[in-house]
């Protein structure tokens, strides 16, 4: 039997976030969320009997960081320089390294990654400057 109080915890994951051009790294990362997305289907028959599935249709996401240099900013600056001068947008993959209470290590990659800058962060006096980005993944595979 599991400890009732032993849980994943945020810091148990790490994330390595590859462009075409190479790795970026995005500041002090301090939250990051990823859900499935599905279509529902539904099938309402002649019989009187209604059908349903669950179609995986890739997954969204956000992480958060806090800023302390201008390397998500001037990412998200040259993207928007890219879309303007009729460039491709950049192809990315998302790798999440978890490791579990039993000291094993799954990772997770998110292919087909589309990233886009949700907050470019808000600056106000003594308080810190949070930047949040978000993304959709077409698939989420387990790789090791």
């Amino acid at each position: 039997m599991s400890n009732p109080n032993s849980f994943s915890l945020g810091r148990d994951a790490t994330l390595n976030i590859i462009s075409s051009t190479g790795p970026l790294s995005f500041s002090i990362l301090t939250k990051f969320d990823s859900k499935p997305q599905k279509k529902d289907v539904h099938s309402e028959g002649i019989d009187g009997i209604t059908r349903h599935r669950y179609l995986p249709n890739g997954h969204s996401g956000s992480f958060s960081l806090d800023r302390s240099d201008s390397a998500a900013t001037d990412y998200f600056v040259q993207q928007e320089a890219n879309f303007f001068q009729g460039l491709p947008p950049d192809s990315v993959t998302i790798t999440q390294i978890v490791q579990e209470l039993d000291g094993s290590v799954n990772t997770y990659r998110y292919e087909q990654v589309s990233l886009w800058l949700e907050d470019d962060g808000a600056w106000a006096g003594l308080e810190k400057v949070t930047q949040s980005i978000s993304f959709y993944a077409a698939r989420k595979k387990k790789v090791g």
